[in-house]
């Protein structure tokens, strides 16, 4: 064989080996747009629910879960 077809024969083999890891990894692009989505609509809401450093919490169930963790952790 000559140089010419060597080298081209490498390059198919790493173009191989890079389609073959993406393959096997393609969840976690996925995973990470995922949870990425996630956190920006978690996060575009904050400015409702804080104001000077302190939190307000939008109903009954947060206060009460907030306390039971508070209780909790006290004892």
């Amino acid at each position: 064989m000559n140089k010419k077809n060597e080298v081209l024969r490498d390059s198919f083999t790493v173009a191989g080996s890079a389609l073959d890891a993406l393959e096997k990894w393609h969840h976690i692009p996925v995973l990470s747009a995922v949870l990425t989505f996630i956190l920006w609509v978690r996060v575009q809401m904050w400015a409702n629910f804080t104001q000077n450093s302190e939190a307000y919490f939008s109903g009954n169930d947060a206060c009460y879960h907030f306390w039971e963790v508070m209780h909790m952790v006290q004892n």
